[in-house]
Formats: structure tokens, sequence, C-alpha cells
């Protein structure tokens, strides 16, 4: 269905929960043309907007996204993914280089 990353999205309900968790878990191929990542960036908003239409409760996703979101600054298709976030009410949750190379990512 998505040509420009995989994934998997779990619904959990029971037990203890007060309601249902939807738990996706993305990986994205570091591919560096823009091209690719803005259609990432339309692919992820869409499957976003999908789940938040139909699973009226608690979102979580995680991943690897291979965007650097360090260059929010200095790229403006990085700075449109992390508006994408906001505007579906996601916040990264790390907040410091996860390797450190010469091209570190957040």
């Amino acid at each position: 269905m998505y040509e420009h990353w995989e994934g998997l999205i779990v619904q959990i309900n029971g037990g203890n929960l007060s309601k249902s968790i939807t738990i996706g878990n993305i990986y994205r191929p570091p591919r560096t043309s823009n091209d690719n990542l803005n259609a990432f960036i339309n692919e992820f908003s869409s499957m976003v907007s999908l789940l938040e239409h139909n699973c009226k409760n608690t979102l979580i996703i995680a991943g690897d996204f291979n965007i650097n979101l360090l260059n929010l600054n200095e790229n403006d298709i990085y700075s449109s993914y992390f508006d994408s976030l906001i505007s579906h009410s996601l916040f990264p949750q790390i907040t410091f280089p996860t390797r450190f190379t010469r091209k570190m990512v957040l």
C-alpha cells in the first residue's frame, strides 16, 4: 500500500486498559532524494490521518525514519516532516543524537 516505508500497526484492547491503544512501528530506508522524502511525508501524513479518523484512541508511533531532526533549520523538507508530526499531535521523544558520526541522526 505504501511505497516509501514499511511498518506494522497494531491495536491493543482489553485487560486493565480504559481505552484501546494503537501502536505503529515504521521504518523508512535512508534514501536522500527530496522527491523520495516528500513522498514519504505525504504517505505518512495520510496514514496518520486515516488512523486518527478510524481509531479514536491513544496513538503511539515509533521507528527509524532516517530523518535528521537536528537539521530542521537547514532543510525545508525536514521542517515539513516536523510540521506534519506536530499537526497530528505527534511529538518526537528523542532529544539527542542516536548515532555519533559525521552525519548524526536524531
